[in-house]
Formats: C-alpha cells, sequence, structure tokens
C-alpha cells in the first residue's frame, strides 16, 4: 500500500447533547517513500448520518467543524456535494505526499446508538502531469460510548429530517436513548406510538401527513416512591408546494445571506440577521433556512441592521444607512469576519454622499453600490469598494451621473447569461421614499459606467409587457442552477413585486385601484417573461412603499419585507417550487 491511514491517539466519541466541545477525531495520512517526490495528495473524509450504530451524526445539517494540516499549511476545506442518501464529506486541500496530512473532525455532537463509528478516508494522487487517480480507500473505526449517570437521563432525541416537502410520501426518522428509566414513551400528535420497557433506544419511522410533534416521555420513581417524569419534544414541518409564511421563535428577518459556514463545517448556510419583539437585533444561522436556527457570536451593529448587505470574500457586510428609514442616511461600512466578529470599517469618502435606499451587490468579487437617497436627493451614481491587501477598503466612483434618474431601492442583482458575459440589472424604484409614481425601468450594465437601457422596441424587448404596474417593491434575484449537462451552466433570473394596476382609458395609461404580486422569470433565448400570479405569499403592506428581497438557498427561494415603521413584524417566505 501506498499510505498508512490511523487515528492519530485511542479516540472515542461521547454519546450526547452536552459533549459538542469534546468531541475530536484526529487522523493522520503518511505515505510510502517509494511515491515519486512531486507527488501530490487530497484526502476526502466521509461519515454516515443517521440511527444506525455506524453513523456518526444523526443527520446531514449537524454541524462539525473539520481542519487539515501538512507542515504548517492548512487545508482549503471543501464540502463535497452530490453525495448519496446518508453521507457527508469534506475535501482538503494538495498537500506533497513526502509530508504526513492530518484532518480533525472537532466539536460535533454525535446523538447515535452506541458502538463503533465508521470513518472513510479517500487518498488520491497527482503528479501534475495527469488527473487525480482514484485512490486508495480506508475504513477507520470509532468508538461510541454512553457516559455514565447518576439519575435518568434523556441522552438524545432527533427527528430526520426536520421538515419535509411530500405531505405522507417522505420518511421521517425519529432515533432516542435514554437510560436509568422504568419505561419510555413515544407520542406523535398526542398518541402514543410506542412504549419501551426493557430497552431504552429505539427508531421510529414515520411518513406524517401534516406538521407533526413528537414528544419522549420517561418515568422513573425516587426512592420515597415519588413518581417523575421527564419531557422532550421534536416537531416535523410539512411544507406544501407554493409559498410558506413561517413565523420563527429568533423574530423578523431583516437581512438574510448565503455563506459559508463562519464555524468552519464547509458548507453553506443561511445568515440572516433577526429583529426580537424586544426590538434588538441578532444573527443567526441555519443549514437548511427552515429550522434548526443557531445564535452565532458576535454583537450586530444595532444602528446599521437594516442597511443594505452583500456577501464577499467570505465576509458579510453592511453598508451605508437605512433600507427603510429615510431619516437615518450613512457612511458607515461593518462587516462579520471569519473570528465571528463584527468590525467596522473604513467610512465612505468625503466625496462620497452618506445615504439610505440603496442597493448592493457584489460584482467581479467587489462591492458595488447603486443609488440612494439624502435630505430629498435621489442619487444616480454607482460607487465600486474593493478591499485591499492590508483589510483596507477604498471606494471609488464608477459613475457619478448615470444615465438612469436618482432613485432609492431599486431591485438590483449580478446575473450572466449564458455565453455571455456578467451583467448587472436593476429594476424599478423610486425617486423619493414614498412616491406615488414608483420607476419601472430597467437598465443594465457590464462595467457600471455604460448603462443601456432595455425598451420594448429592442429584440427581444425586456420590459414586462403587458405593464404589470407600478411597483410598489420589487426584488431581482438571480442563481445558479446546473443544467443536465454537468457542464452547462447558466443564472436563472427572478424579478419578484407587488404592482399597483394601469387603468386604461383611450391612449391614457392611469394608476389602478388594485394591487398584484407576481414572480417572473426571464428568458432570454425567447425574450419572454414566465409569468406566475403570487396569490398568498410576500406581506404586502396595504398598498404601502416597502422594502423587498430575496436569495435562493437550498433548493427554496426565500423573500423578506420591511417596512419604516418599528412595530412591523415581518415573516419568512418561502417558495417551493412545483
Amino acid at each position: 500500500m501506498d499510505f498508512t491511514i490511523a487515528p492519530t491517539a485511542d479516540t472515542a466519541v461521547k454519546i450526547g447533547g452536552s459533549h459538542a466541545a469534546t468531541n475530536q477525531v484526529r487522523i493522520e495520512v503518511r505515505a510510502s517513500p517509494q511515491l515519486p517526490a512531486e507527488t501530490k495528495v487530497r484526502v476526502t473524509v466521509t461519515v454516515g448520518c443517521g440511527a444506525k450504530e455506524a453513523d456518526l451524526l444523526a443527520s446531514r445539517d449537524d454541524f462539525v467543524k473539520i481542519t487539515g494540516q501538512s507542515a504548517g499549511k492548512a487545508a482549503n476545506i471543501v464540502a463535497v456535494a452530490n453525495l448519496p442518501s446518508g453521507k457527508k464529506a469534506w475535501n482538503t486541500g494538495v498537500f506533497p505526499a513526502a509530508l504526513p496530512v492530518l484532518i480533525a473532525l472537532k466539536d460535533f455532537v454525535s446523538n447515535t446508538p452506541p458502538g463503533g463509528a465508521e470513518i472513510e478516508v479517500l487518498v488520491e494522487t497527482s503528479t501534475g502531469r495527469q488527473q487525480w487517480s482514484t485512490g486508495e480507500k480506508s475504513s477507520i473505526t470509532v468508538r461510541k460510548a454512553l457516559e455514565p449517570r447518576n439519575k435518568p437521563d434523556i441522552r438524545y432525541f432527533t427527528v430526520n429530517p426536520n421538515y419535509i416537502l411530500h405531505a405522507g410520501q417522505t420518511e421521517v426518522t425519529v432515533s432516542f436513548c435514554a437510560t436509568g428509566y422504568e419505561t419510555l414513551t413515544l407520542f406523535r400528535n398526542n398518541e402514543e406510538v410506542t412504549n419501551c420497557t426493557e430497552r431504552n433506544s429505539g427508531v421510529f419511522f414515520d411518513k406524517p401527513s401534516i406538521t407533526s410533534v413528537y414528544r419522549l416521555e420517561g418515568k422513573y420513581k425516587e426512592p420515597d416512591h415519588t413518581e417523575v417524569r421527564d419531557a422532550l419534544d421534536r416537531a416535523v414541518q410539512v411544507i406544501s408546494s407554493g409559498w410558506n409564511r413561517i413565523a420563527l421563535p429568533q423574530g423578523s428577518p431583516v437581512r438574510l445571506y448565503v455563506a459559508n459556514d463562519f464555524s468552519g463545517s464547509g458548507w453553506d448556510r443561511l445568515y440572516g440577521i433577526f429583529k426580537n419583539t424586544r426590538g434588538s437585533y441578532a444573527l443567526y444561522s441555519s443549514a437548511t433556512g427552515v429550522d434548526a436556527w443557531r445564535l452565532e457570536p458576535g454583537d450586530v451593529p444595532q444602528h446599521m441592521a437594516t442597511s443594505p448587505g452583500a456577501y464577499c470574500k467570505n465576509k458579510l457586510w453592511l453598508i451605508g444607512g437605512s433600507s427603510v428609514d429615510p431619516d437615518n442616511p450613512r457612511n458607515e461600512v461593518w462587516c462579520y469576519e471569519a473570528d465571528q466578529s463584527w468590525k467596522r470599517k473604513e467610512d465612505f469618502p468625503s466625496t462620497m454622499p452618506a445615504r439610505m435606499g440603496h442597493a448592493c451587490v457584489v460584482f467581479q468579487d467587489t462591492l458595488w453600490i447603486i443609488g440612494g437617497y439624502n435630505n430629498g436627493t435621489a442619487y444616480r451614481d454607482v460607487w465600486q469598494g474593493r478591499e485591499g491587501s492590508d483589510g483596507r477598503l477604498e471606494w471609488s466612483p464608477l459613475q457619478e451621473q448615470c444615465a438612469w434618474a436618482g432613485r432609492l431601492n431599486p431591485a438590483a442583482a449580478t446575473w450572466t447569461q449564458r455565453k455571455g458575459s456578467p451583467e448587472v440589472w436593476i429594476y424599478g424604484g423610486s425617486k423619493d421614499p414614498q412616491s406615488s409614481d414608483p420607476l419601472r425601468d430597467f437598465w443594465s450594465t457590464r462595467d457600471g459606467r455604460t448603462w443601456q437601457k432595455m425598451d420594448e422596441n429592442q429584440h427581444p424587448p425586456v420590459p414586462i409587457m403587458p405593464d404589470p404596474g407600478a411597483p410598489l417593491a420589487s426584488a431581482l434575484v438571480a442563481f445558479r442552477q446546473a443544467e443536465a449537462s454537468e457542464t452547462a451552466q447558466s443564472d436563472r433570473l427572478l424579478l419578484m413585486g407587488s404592482f399597483k394596476e394601469l387603468a386604461i382609458k383611450g391612449n391614457d395609461k392611469d394608476q389602478g385601484n388594485r394591487i398584484f404580486s407576481f414572480l417572473f422569470e426571464w428568458h432570454p433565448g425567447t425574450g419572454l417573461w414566465e409569468g406566475r400570479p403570487v396569490f398568498d405569499g410576500w406581506q404586502q403592506f396595504q398598498g404601502q412603499n416597502f422594502y423587498m428581497q430575496a436569495v435562493v438557498f437550498n433548493r427554496f427561494l426565500f423573500c423578506w419585507s420591511l417596512r419604516n415603521r418599528p412595530e412591523s413584524i415581518g415573516k419568512l417566505n418561502i417558495l417551493v417550487s412545483n
């Protein structure tokens, strides 16, 4: 064999939810001296996820921090996608074969049955003149054990997955382990489904047709014969196709980002700044965007919480003044960095006006600010922010007087048509915060300096015809989706919004008194917008102007709406595609 793969120490994993800070598995990969000196190695580590003894994790959504290192060089950990059900894997960086490679899995919870968990290690090689070889695969067994307890205790109680998309069709695994109880009973929606009298662990499989609550109840008697009951609840949300409006316990969403996990799992998460019922803001994240939201470290700068922002170069950015408060224009910039703290960056230069209601996009690894508003002035400029090697953020104008009219809260997105160059598109917005005549024009650019208006006379025509009306709020969102061919990829572009209808009288167009919500998808090959009416989706705020944004994550479309009212309570809106 060309490689020796083994744990660096006798490792034992503790089962249960209180050991996340202590569980750790370290693996060493060492090459044979006979391998050519120029050989490079790449290591893939795979673990099982489920309710079996051989599984290390209960779910693919469980957190694991994975690191790799050799001779002081850190690995660039990348999560492996498109895995079979019940598997989770990571690739390390590329290392010289002459050096041992150390891989560590840390800070995880193992809510799985006692016994031996298997970790698969695949080592691939390359000499630089050929592609990666098939490699050698090895399996390491890690012992999992329950710590002794002086009193009865529910060691774990998990439901996987925590949400399903097809009522009555998707299987849910309910697994549990407890020690010291005389009886252990599992209920589903208050109906008993299993009772353990001789064993204190088990697995229950279900296909719920409605959102269901599972309850695990253990009973035992104290020495004085007093009966004691311990119980835990777990819920499974059944999400239907179409729009789902979800109220989350952490509060209302004001900013969402799709970002790589700052805790080091190698997987993307949906990060969100949420406002609680007391009016304060905090950062949360979820592996699915639907459930298992965790509070993240770091104090969100409260005065910046509703500012426009973006994810760029592994940082969460908040830039300038509020998205919704015309009395809160600012020139500050803050970001959330790898050490999981918020830091204030350099303010706007003196030549760059403070503003609110601007659009913020990422284009070619730089930050762009488009438009905005301050004290009666709607800006028609574009600024580019570039972070230097020293970490300093420098802003420069791309265009100070664009061809389009000044505006705040335009819908904006970066997207790439197939076989085309990346572009920034903007749509709509308004000339002032409470304008009764919102804008509804489309513009695009490839450099921020030259803007092209897309009108009904060009071919193909980009504006939506017939005109859906004046947008009270709108959002553009672009996302990459793989097609049938693995090499053929293109961006999809969606425009969503609520529109005040146009009443046509002869040759004149006037505002009607009805509001319609639509989701449109642009098909550049045909020059057509595919329209989908939205009958019960995002909040519309009774015909008033509002702010709207959207992101795509985990095959879901998430959108949220904001108003300039402290008492306004927002919901997270999730579109599940048919």
